[in-house]
């Protein structure tokens, strides 16, 4: 009889698959692009203050009030509409607050199942080196360079390249699995 393996691989928002990979024990593989050990910290300094954060975390209405006029901007309306969506967030301060709960400082030691991290290089988000060194399972951390064609956020700028390394991964990682 075959056995069945579940593959997670996310391409945004790899906080929530590393934190996915932390208590589902089913998975043969994890793919985060790019490495994310928490999203909290830098809502600070690039978002709001860190008196503005206190605020928020304190549920401030009118701090909450300002947050929801982001919205006005279709860029960041589909940029915070989707993920308070998935995180079941009526507002921006509500996804906000959430957002120290998805921290894996803590857990990442509990993933066990092979992990590719990718980087683009000028990524934003990234904190690939970060998770990398907390991870104790096995794992491969892979940069990207902008010479070689894909940097930027996710790999954005060699999608393709990106395609390859990750596919070749998946392949050389789950071919005993067959």
């Amino acid at each position: 009889m075959a056995r069945a393996y579940n593959t997670l691989a996310f391409r945004q928002d790899g906080s929530i698959a590393t934190c996915a990979a932390t208590v589902e024990r089913r998975l043969a593989a994890l793919i985060c692009d790019p490495g994310q050990v928490e999203f909290a910290s830098r809502v600070t300094g690039k978002l709001v203050s860190p008196a503005q954060w206190q605020r928020i975390l304190d549920g401030d209405a009118a701090m909450d009030a300002e947050l929801q006029r982001l919205l006005d901007d279709p860029h960041k309306r589909e940029y915070f509409g989707a993920r308070m969506a998935t995180m079941g967030a009526g507002t921006i301060g509500d996804f906000l607050r959430l957002q120290p709960a998805y921290s894996i400082e803590n857990t990442a030691q509990l993933i066990r199942c092979p992990t590719l991290i990718t980087e683009g290089e000028g990524d934003f988000a990234s904190q690939s080196g970060k998770l990398f060194d907390l991870l104790t399972c096995a794992k491969q951390l892979h940069r990207f360079s902008v010479a070689e064609g894909a940097g930027g956020h996710c790999c954005g700028l060699g999608v393709t390249l990106w395609e390859q390394v990750a596919f070749d991964w998946l392949g050389q990682t789950l071919a005993w699995r067959a």
